[in-house]
């Protein structure tokens, strides 16, 4: 008869890896080396989050699990940062623990680093704090009233020294001085309807100047010092802007996310809306979009599991297609299968059928979308809903 222990009955059944889980509704970030050719982008998955090679998008690392799902990632020159509950978990050299933050009441869901030495955060009670990141002290705390203003977003503007930008739900924005603890303007766009609230920001090439992206649609190119709205942009799509980025190779475009899964190009010199990438994540809101600096290219990633690059080499020099992608299933496995001891099939609720490696990642394949069957799978949830 066979016996096994009780050391080796702890770990018989205990996990190995998970397949398939690439990106979830948390903004993917780039972590860049200055001083290396290879450059990092970290994807959150629940409790973990995954480090890939930008240059292949091939997996590097998966964190050890945190307590709570993770809510934001940040990262500089140095150091990752990642929100999970009410902590903050600093990494140095992606993977090694270097400290915990943990001054927190309520979950933290805003982070934003400011110079390599201190940390911006804030939580569900809208409570600000400035880190020291060495020490692990708050060096400076600040509460807001979220029926007066309710902080959605932070941005550090290029070259404003000890500056702080933050925007609001209620459509406007203040500039604070961290080290004086001073409030020094708050800006009100006068012609945003009053129910316009900010769900995006992001600093434009061009100093002075921020992108602002608006719940209904709007975008705004905003002049910081003078206080003045230069361009405004209007998508086509219902719902709000999710994510704005600069291209960072001298050619001046914007590009702007959708939270019905499309991107749209801008010419900041025509003021034009010149191509638009529609479904470039399936029925699901862009979580983030980066411009690698010096290259035409584009990464995105949305909660449909899917991290996708986009490359700017069409004939027009406007328009991109796609040139690279990590996705999984975007809805729940409904027959899986081993076809070796590397190879799983998979076939999910989304109409695809897919294989993952156990060990490669970089071999997983999409083998196509089945329409008949998905528009079987939406007659059968409609009769479910009727019933």
């Amino acid at each position: 008869m066979l016996t096994v222990s009780s050391h080796q009955q702890q770990h018989l059944f205990s996990s190995y890896r998970a397949v398939g889980l690439i990106t979830n509704h948390v903004p993917c970030i780039l972590r860049i080396h200055q001083r290396h050719s290879s450059h990092l982008l970290l994807t959150a998955i629940g409790k973990v989050f995954h480090a890939y090679r930008l240059n292949t998008l091939q997996v590097l690392l998966v964190s050890d699990p945190h307590p709570e799902d993770i809510q934001a990632l940040a990262a500089n020159s140095r150091l990752v940062f990642v929100a999970a509950g009410p902590s903050i978990y600093v990494y140095r050299r992606v993977f090694h623990l270097y400290q915990t933050l943990t001054d927190h009441k309520g979950d933290v869901q805003h982070i934003l680093p400011f110079g390599d030495e201190h940390l911006v955060s804030v939580d569900a009670a809208n409570t600000l704090r400035v880190w020291d990141i060495q020490s692990a002290s708050v060096y400076l705390l600040l509460e807001f009233d979220p029926k007066n203003f309710h902080i959605t977003c932070l941005l550090h503007p290029a070259t404003y020294v000890n500056k702080l930008l933050l925007a609001s739900r209620q459509g406007t924005m203040q500039l604070w001085n961290i080290k004086s603890n001073k409030l020094l303007h708050e800006f009100f766009i006068n012609d945003t309807p009053a129910t316009s609230s900010i769900t995006a920001m992001a600093q434009s090439t061009v100093v002075d100047v921020v992108a602002i992206g608006y719940n209904d649609g709007q975008i705004r190119l905003h002049n910081l010092r003078y206080d003045e709205t230069l361009v405004k942009f209007t998508q086509d799509f219902n719902g709000p802007i999710t994510s704005i980025a600069f291209r960072l190779d001298n050619i001046p475009h914007m590009a702007t996310g959708s939270s019905t899964g499309h991107i749209c190009i801008w010419n900041l010199d025509t003021c034009h809306l010149i191509s638009q990438v529609r479904q470039a994540h399936k029925d699901c809101p862009i979580a983030a979009l980066h411009y690698i600096p010096g290259e035409p290219l584009l990464i995105s990633n949305g909660n449909d599991n899917a991290l996708r690059e986009w490359i700017f080499d069409m004939p027009d020099g406007q328009s991109c297609r796609l040139y690279r992608e990590r996705c999984g299933h975007s809805k729940s496995p409904r027959c899986v299968r081993f076809h070796d001891n590397e190879i799983i099939l998979s076939a999910g609720n989304d109409g695809r059928l897919r294989t993952f490696h156990t060990i490669l990642d970089n071999l997983s394949r999409c083998f196509g979308r089945t329409t008949r069957y998905r528009w079987e799978m939406e007659l059968n949830e409609d009769d479910n809903d009727n019933d």
